[in-house]
């Protein structure tokens, strides 16, 4: 046998999904049909940190288009590849995920609160832009013209973080946090990059603590310590009344814990059905924790003006070129705000299982490019209180939250502080009094860390000057070229988009 005859032929998704489309025997066309019947060559093509979703749903559309036969409105069943999906992303099957590119290690994350990132060449997660060659000289010229290297953060190995920061940006092929400056310790590809002796000294230096609660908010929480039924439960609550105005933050706990003990008499922690019914009967206690005090929690797709100020970082007059449309800033589930200035956000998803894909780009690009996006702002207009500025933000995931807390402990560097893992809602009375406790008090936190930030502004001996300022003090978030042609929306036949078939 020839060599040439006992080679094996790769067949590609798209060859096979053209193949697919083409053959009149599966018209009339949908995707749930070809999804059900190509299930097994879809799983076996599965590429590490995709969204196989949006992947599969393109090709499927534009090929259609392209032949152009028409798609009838489906609902694609995809538990199925989700689950072998998961169960190879962890190793649970002997069969590994495709990578996207050669990298040069296998390393992945695997803590519950730690964001999905590629290795050290790549970084490819859900609506991760596809970097071009100008996107990479973009950076390079921020980095090399814009940051001044005496104002790097060395560790005392003498490792420079920004340099090593550059080294990662350069090497990517889909956008990840470093192009905006942000650190995360948390995500497994700085160890390619860092001693673990040198990740503990970023992620340690002056590093934030969650405050205790106060004594009086403690003492009551603990009257719900030993009590093992809801009945027990709703009547040890009936006992407590709090003043709601001279009492804001006590009356804030108790009818938190008021409301959580209904979410379980009622059910409401397994019957909820959407994003909205989650962040309205469930975690509600959020935005009412911010009910009393100058910082307000905005619900309800708010934009935020910081990441409308990103986008439109380059926008001036016409002259040679036309005057650009104003851009939109990023939606945010809720946003916690005064008039002028913005200190966090919150973005919400229902699926309690916390390694799906929204939930990993929601914690490890989208929330921390938003929190960088204030950061920014403010570290602008208060350049001498760079190193004592944070933004707060929460990840929430059906009945899980994470809290994230945003600083810049030294130099550029835009660090990402998380707990090691998740914290949960309360689902039963044996599990309630350390839930409540372990989420009121994350919360409750972050409202305190933005209630200093504020007064700290308000305090600011910071002079008004005239001029524009041309020193950095902070980089904004990066912008890929490809996200800034995004606005060209794509359109198949009869159907509205690619999220309609992945939803």
């Amino acid at each position: 046998m020839s060599t040439s005859a006992a080679m094996t032929t790769t067949v590609t998704p798209e060859q096979v999904v053209e193949k697919y489309i083409t053959d009149s025997k599966n018209h009339p066309l949908t995707l749930q049909k070809f999804v059900a019947e190509k299930r097994d060559f879809i799983i076996d093509n599965l590429i590490l940190g995709e969204d196989y979703k949006t992947r599969w749903s393109s090709i499927f559309f534009k090929i259609a288009k392209s032949n152009n036969i028409s798609v009838e409105k489906s609902k694609p069943n995809w538990d199925p590849i989700s689950l072998e999906y998961v169960d190879r992303l962890f190793g649970k099957k002997k069969t590994p995920l495709k990578r996207s590119t050669p990298t040069t290690t296998t390393s992945t994350s695997t803590s519950t609160a730690r964001p999905l990132s590629n290795a050290t060449s790549t970084s490819t997660s859900s609506n991760s832009a596809k970097l071009s060659e100008e996107d990479r000289i973009k950076f390079n010229k921020m980095f090399t013209e814009t940051l001044n290297p005496k104002n790097f953060w060395r560790l005392s190995t003498g490792t420079v973080v920004e340099l090593k920061m550059k080294e990662l940006a350069m090497n990517c092929t889909h956008e990840h946090p470093c192009l905006s400056m942000i650190f995360d310790p948390a995500d497994c590809v700085w160890k390619n990059y860092f001693t673990e002796e040198e990740l503990v000294e970023i992620e340690e230096h002056n590093k934030p603590v969650i405050a205790n609660l106060s004594t009086e908010m403690s003492s009551y929480l603990k009257n719900y310590k030993n009590l093992r039924t809801l009945t027990e439960l709703w009547e040890e609550n009936d006992k407590h009344h709090f003043h709601r105005i001279n009492e804001p933050d006590m009356y804030w706990a108790h009818t938190s814990v008021s409301r959580a003990i209904d979410v379980l008499l009622y059910n409401i922690h397994e019957k909820y059905q959407t994003e909205s019914d989650l962040m309205k009967r469930i975690w509600v206690m959020i935005d009412s924790c911010f009910d009393a005090g100058n910082i307000s929690a905005i619900s309800g797709e708010s934009v935020s003006k910081a990441t409308t100020t990103r986008v439109n970082f380059d926008r001036s007059l016409a002259g040679l070129n036309s005057m650009s449309r104003q851009k939109i800033g990023t939606k945010t589930d809720i946003l916690f705000t005064t008039k002028f200035f913005e200190f966090g956000t919150c973005e919400a998803g229902k699926n309690t299982d916390i390694n799906n894909t929204k939930t990993l780009y929601e914690s490890g690009m989208k929330i921390p490019k938003t929190l960088k996006d204030m950061l920014y702002v403010l570290a602008n207009q208060y350049p001498s209180h760079v190193h004592q500025l944070k933004t707060c933000g929460f990840v929430i995931s059906g009945l899980n939250m994470l809290p994230l807390l945003m600083d810049c402990p030294k130099g550029y560097v835009a660090r990402v502080n998380r707990p090691p893992s998740f914290f949960h809602y309360p689902t039963c009375a044996s599990d309630f009094y350390k839930s409540i406790t372990n989420i009121l008090s994350v919360i409750y936190d972050a409202k305190m860390v933005m209630n200093d930030v504020n007064e700290l502004l308000n305090d600011s001996n910071e002079s008004p000057t005239y001029g524009s300022r041309h020193l950095t003090i902070l980089p904004p978030s990066f912008i890929p070229l490809e996200k800034t042609q995004s606005s060209k929306k794509r359109k198949f036949n009869n159907i509205d988009s690619v999220e309609e078939a992945i939803s």
